[in-house]
């Protein structure tokens, strides 16, 4: 099958290389080879006080820098290195291809031809003017659920991990927050080295923004928010669910979420408050925000603008099913055992024993009872 000259996002860029974006496109480049390991030894050499690699891990991490670029590459310039074995040669390459070429303005791009900077799981919507509030949400509880948040509050020196690490993780942040803002935001960072910088940079520069506001009128308002909602609800996150969250489609959402969570290991941040005793509180408070990022990413602006101030997976995925349950009072209780048990976060035991405190005690929801022999299976 032919490549098209349609240019797509990954993980790694939020658009392959093309003739005019070569600058900003080796910036998030040179961000994610270094988050990863790949950069040193492998496009620089050595320094005389580094380990060097045995010649097998050099050839694999070698491997996995020559193939993140060259799936970041559209494909007049794939071609060119499609057969290039050496990441660093084929980084060259690329250097000597686009040398001569002018970037390409794309801050302010013709309404006939858009920029194609596309969302990723990391944000449903780029960072542009007007959406600061929710995209610092949606990134502080990424950042967090990668153990990355550190890096844009602190310096390296007021923390204790060593350089490399904290190098690594400071790459790994600021591409990031790189690959998720539209065009305008990333060239007032592009030339930033430390993600601290960047993220005070865009809140700077938000602050700015919202005082240079002028309350025109309730109608520019207006189209402002269906503009807003038209892109958020375009950015249909089909990585972790069909569709995103709106007020017609819980039922099928919140079984793909359920299913999502669970088979991430992220479900235990739904059904309880607490960390549970064999879980490490930092490794909770990771996974805690793993959960609620996944969540707030799969719903539409309205039903973000519900739980935008919730700041725990199970109050989120509470409040989201409770405002379903006030529309939709069929879909209400009587409700399963299990589901009860589950939503009022009782330990593992019980739940993998529940039949046996049903058996017991017995459960009464609204003065039925309610509980399923069907679930015992």
């Amino acid at each position: 099958m032919a490549m098209t000259n349609t240019s797509t996002a990954t993980l790694i860029v939020p658009q392959l290389l093309k003739r005019g974006n070569y600058k900003s496109w080796s910036i998030f480049m040179e961000d994610h080879l270094i988050s990863q390991e790949l950069w040193d030894g492998i496009i620089v050499p050595f320094s005389a006080d580094q380990q060097l690699f045995s010649e097998s891990e050099r050839r694999k991490r070698n491997a996995a820098a020559l193939n993140a670029i060259k799936i970041s590459c559209g494909p007049e310039s794939f071609v060119r290195l499609k057969y290039t074995r050496s990441a660093k040669d084929a980084l060259d390459m690329l250097a000597e291809m686009h040398k001569t070429e002018p970037e390409t303005d794309e801050s302010t791009p013709k309404a006939s031809n858009p920029p194609l900077w596309v969302a990723s799981t990391i944000v449903p919507e780029l960072l542009d003017r007007g959406n600061y509030e929710r995209w610092s949400i949606f990134m502080k509880n990424y950042l967090v659920s990668q153990d990355l948040w550190v890096v844009t509050h602190h310096l390296s020196t007021s923390v204790g991990v060593s350089k490399k690490e904290w190098r690594k993780k400071n790459a790994a942040a600021l591409h990031a927050i790189q690959i998720s803002c539209g065009a305008e935001k990333f060239n007032q960072i592009k030339k930033m080295c430390g993600a601290i910088e960047a993220w005070y940079e865009l809140k700077r520069t938000n602050i700015e923004e919202e005082k240079s506001k002028t309350d025109n009128s309730e109608h520019h308002e207006e189209e402002e928010e269906e503009e807003e909602t038209r892109k958020i609800n375009s950015a249909s996150m089909t990585i972790l669910v069909p569709e995103l969250l709106a007020s017609d489609n819980y039922q099928r959402w919140s079984i793909c979420m359920k299913s999502y969570l669970v088979s991430q290991d992220l479900w235990d941040a739904v059904l309880y408050s607490w960390a549970p005793a064999e879980v490490d509180t930092k490794e909770w408070i990771k996974k805690d925000a793993a959960a609620l990022h996944a969540i707030q990413i799969s719903c539409t602006l309205k039903k973000f603008g519900e739980i935008r101030k919730n700041t725990s997976a199970k109050t989120a995925w509470s409040t989201l099913k409770q405002k379903h349950i006030e529309m939709h009072p069929e879909d209400g209780p009587p409700r399963d055992f299990i589901d009860l048990l589950e939503e009022h976060g009782l330990p593992p035991f019980i739940l993998s024993h529940h039949w046996v405190f049903a058996v017991c005690f017995g459960f009464y929801y609204n003065g039925f009872f309610c509980y399923s022999p069907l679930r015992c299976t």
